[in-house]
This record gives structure tokens, C-alpha cells and sequence, in this order.
């Protein structure tokens, strides 16, 4: 994608600003607020961080591509690139929060999370066509089962609760990782406190900001509040 020439100016002056004046790396408001987005809910595109924050799609994507370079996330390719937290996400997982951040894939797994369905009941507000794609992609990942009755009922497999509590465990480990690689030279971090699963951090040194980091991404994806 070609930037254009104003865009190119902004992130040349963003970049000298880094460079001349030693600024923290999270010191940009627009890259604390992508970084906090992918916590939030991994495994999304560019473009659907940038309608997210109502962001231009390229200052997301450079944004991206420094956040990469400096080791805090990682890219795949699910038909599009998507992003993900480094330390976050684990690798076999990709597909399964790529999934959970479709809209129709939400729509089942959160109706499935409160109990088992019939077909009927996950077809009230999608195709049947997409009911069964979905299906099918969560059958491959081993997170459904069916059980038999007078109708037949689709369930969320245990293994798919305890997934999501090991993401609570592999969050917490997250945090602290991340605490310790943005302490810098001159700056105090200090955690705020943690609500819904977004942990609140302050950062005093040379600029004094606030960021946000999610630590359950399952949850948050799917909107589970504490």
C-alpha cells in the first residue's frame, strides 16, 4: 500500500522524535492503543484494529511493523496477516482466535459457551452455510462434540473451558514479561490495578502516560467480564 505524502511526513517526524529525543517506546498514544487492541482480542488484521480505533490503516500498520521489530508481537498468515502479543498467543492457537474474532464465529462460540445448542438455535441469526463452516473449523480444533437426544445438540468439549483457563495463567506470565521489557533508562513503572481483565500501567520518566494490557484473551474476545 502506497503512503501517501502526507502520511509519509507524520511517521518521518514520529520516527525522528524517537530517535532525537530517546522517548519510551510506548510513549505514542496511538501505539499504546494498537498494542492494547491486540491484547484485547489477538489474531486481527490491520485493517480491523484500524476500525477499531478509527485510526488511518497505515499508521496502524506502522505501528505494527515497529512492534514487531521490537519483539512485542508477531504476525501470521490466516487467509489475511494477522497480529498477536508475543508471549500471549501460542502459535497452534492462531486459527482458534482468528476464528473467535469473526463475527460468526462469535456469535456461536458465545452461544455455546452458555450452554449446548441445537442447530436450529445457531441458525436463528446466521445462514445455515455458515453455522456448519464454523462448525466445522471448531470440530478440526477438537473444541465440539454432539450429543444425541430427542434433538441433536452441539457443546463446547471441556478442553475448550480449560483453554481458556490456562490463557488466564499464560496472562498473568504475559504481564510480568511485559512489565520488565518497557522498564527503561529514567522510567518508573508502577501497576495501577487490574479490572475486567485489563491491566492498567503507569509509566513516569521523561513523558508521564498510562497504558492498558488484556491478560485473558479468550475472555475478552468473547466479552466474559468478571
Amino acid at each position: 500500500m502506497k503512503l501517501t505524502k502526507e502520511l509519509e511526513e507524520i511517521i518521518k517526524t514520529l520516527e525522528e522524535e524517537e530517535g532525537e529525543r530517546g522517548l519510551h517506546f510506548f510513549s505514542n498514544r496511538n501505539r499504546r492503543n494498537v498494542f492494547r487492541e491486540i491484547t484485547r482480542a489477538p489474531c486481527q488484521t490491520s485493517s480491523a484494529i484500524a476500525r477499531r480505533l478509527s485510526v488511518d490503516v497505515q499508521i496502524v500498520e506502522w505501528h505494527l511493523k515497529r512492534l514487531i521489530r521490537e519483539g512485542f508481537v508477531k504476525d501470521a498468515n490466516m487467509r489475511k496477516k494477522v497480529y498477536y502479543p508475543r508471549d500471549l498467543v501460542r502459535e497452534e492457537d492462531v486459527p482458534l482466535f482468528y476464528l473467535l474474532n469473526s463475527k460468526s464465529g462469535k456469535i456461536i462460540v458465545n452461544s455455546l459457551f452458555r450452554r449446548c445448542r441445537d442447530l436450529s438455535f445457531l441458525q436463528r441469526h446466521l445462514s445455515r452455510a455458515t453455522v456448519y463452516r464454523v462448525l466445522r473449523e471448531l470440530k478440526r480444533l477438537n473444541l465440539i462434540e454432539e450429543m444425541r437426544g430427542t434433538k441433536k445438540l452441539v457443546c463446547l468439549k471441556d478442553d475448550f473451558y480449560r483453554k481458556m483457563e490456562d490463557y488466564d495463567k499464560i496472562g498473568l506470565e504475559f504481564r510480568k514479561k511485559f512489565i520488565k521489557s518497557i522498564e527503561f533508562r529514567g522510567y518508573t513503572i508502577e501497576i495501577i490495578g487490574t479490572y475486567n481483565y485489563e491491566t492498567k500501567i503507569r509509566v513516569k520518566g521523561v513523558e508521564n502516560f498510562t497504558l492498558g494490557i488484556y491478560i485473558s484473551p479468550i475472555k475478552t474476545i468473547l466479552g466474559v467480564r468478571e
